[in-house]
């Protein structure tokens, strides 16, 4: 998988299908607040039974707004202690799509 679809993005250029790490949102509150909502609404929509705890890192990209990659903590009734979990959020200029939302994948 190239850059795990994305996700495990550290540094760019490369191959990585245009994503690049977003860290201005641990200083940026107003963008911390709407990745928060959007790993919020993947939840609710892909992953109901589990519950935000913080996000762990972003990578994104430009389109017609933005397509997000958030790696984010949950917690659920088989996770009381949290778990990483995953989720593609296309942020668009009219309209949001959680294109999945998936535990974390871990490289074997």
């Amino acid at each position: 998988m190239i850059g795990e679809q994305g996700f495990d993005v550290f540094t760019n250029p490369g191959p990585t299908l245009g994503y690049m790490p977003i860290t201005t949102y641990k200083r940026d509150k107003e963008l911390e607040k709407k990745l928060i909502g959007l790993a919020k609404q993947a939840l609710a929509e892909k992953l109901p039974c589990y519950e935000f705890v913080a996000i762990e890192w972003v990578t994104g990209h430009r389109c017609a707004g933005w397509v997000y990659n958030i790696t984010f903590r949950a917690h659920g009734a088989d996770a009381p202690e949290g778990k990483s979990f995953q989720a593609r959020v296309y942020a668009g200029i009219v309209d949001v799509q959680v294109k999945f939302g998936r535990p974390k994948v871990v490289k074997t």
